[in-house]
């Protein structure tokens, strides 16, 4: 160790998005720190979750590497929902969820997190692709968890999900909208006056009851008894 050099000013890099600073209050960045009998306390905080070697380097390239550091995720701050829209009634969907944690990296660190699933509307929740047995839960893996949906009611909603920790995030909006033509209702105004004209509705319905509001085409034939 050179302890008979206290003049000689070191210049820091990294490979990665590392910033250096003067102190442990982490108030002002800096890439200069001088030499103190051979000694320099250099103080570095990285925001993205990834690995990295720092550098010294002086004005007579002379230099020095670490070994490699790697930046871990900090807790969950929040989630994405992703938003896979439109969607048709009675059939189900995957969406997933992420966690985050403040500075938008995903916490990859964590697989034990169980987040609890809830919906503007009518929408349920399933363990997965096959939509029979139901959930309002999912544990998170690497930070990750796949959500199965299914809705028959055609309508608008967002999915939202909550940690244990109050840590949330929700989707943007999603439309659910009717499936094909399933069955007709046709309204019945009575008495009617023999000779007299009047007007009757018919309204396309899917399989689950929805006005079939998409279909524009649909020709009927009407006849009576």
């Amino acid at each position: 160790t050179v302890t008979t050099d206290s003049s000689t000013v070191v210049t820091m890099t990294n490979s990665g998005a590392a910033a250096f600073y003067t102190s442990g209050t982490y108030g002002t960045t800096t890439t200069t720190y001088q030499l103190s009998s051979g000694l320099a306390t250099i103080y570095v905080m990285d925001i993205t979750a990834q690995t990295i070697t720092l550098t010294a380097t002086d004005t007579n390239a002379k230099t020095g590497s670490s070994n490699v550091i790697t930046i871990v995720p900090a807790t969950i701050d929040n989630y994405i929902v992703t938003t896979h829209t439109p969607q048709t009634a009675g059939s189900g969907w995957a969406e997933s969820i992420t966690a985050r944690d403040t500075h938008g990296n995903t916490v990859t660190t964590d697989s034990s997190t169980v987040v609890t699933m809830t919906n503007t509307g009518a929408a349920l929740f399933y363990t997965d692709g096959s939509y029979n047995l139901q959930a309002t839960t999912y544990q998170l893996t690497s930070g990750l968890a796949t959500i199965y949906v299914m809705d028959t009611t055609a309508q608008t909603i967002t999915l939202t999900a909550t940690d244990t920790n109050a840590k949330t995030g929700v989707s943007n909006v999603i439309t659910i909208v009717p499936a094909g033509i399933d069955n007709y209702v046709v309204s019945a105004h009575t008495p009617q006056t023999a000779g007299l004209g009047w007007a009757e509705t018919i309204t396309g319905r899917d399989t689950h009851g929805n006005i079939a509001v998409n279909d524009s085409s649909a020709i009927v034939t009407m006849t009576n008894t």
